[in-house]
């Protein structure tokens, strides 16, 4: 069995960012200011596992460092496996409740 790493940024969450500015779902699942914190709170309450990577700066704003998390997920070999889709959509889902 092997294992998956997704690198989850805020920027994906946050309302006010337009697609090209790093938002990826829809602003329904998204919300204003998402911080690292909230990302983890949400990969805890799911269930994932994840490591937190604080002091990185997000490639479309290297000025600020807001960090982000690597969520891991083992991959079957006999099974489909869940996507970086899936994932953001299931912590969008859980900041947005």
């Amino acid at each position: 069995m092997t294992q998956k790493e997704f690198v989850i940024w805020p920027a994906y969450f946050d309302i006010q960012n337009s697609r090209s500015k790093g938002r990826k779902l829809n602003k329904e699942f998204c919300t204003r200011n998402v911080k690292l914190k909230d990302l983890v709170s949400a990969a805890k309450k799911l269930g994932y596992s994840y490591e937190q990577v604080n002091s990185k700066a997000y490639p479309k704003e290297p000025w600020e460092n807001v960090g982000h998390l690597k969520i891991k997920i083992k991959k079957e070999e006999d099974s489909e496996s869940i996507g970086k889709y899936e994932i953001l959509l299931k912590i969008g889902k859980q900041l947005s409740a």
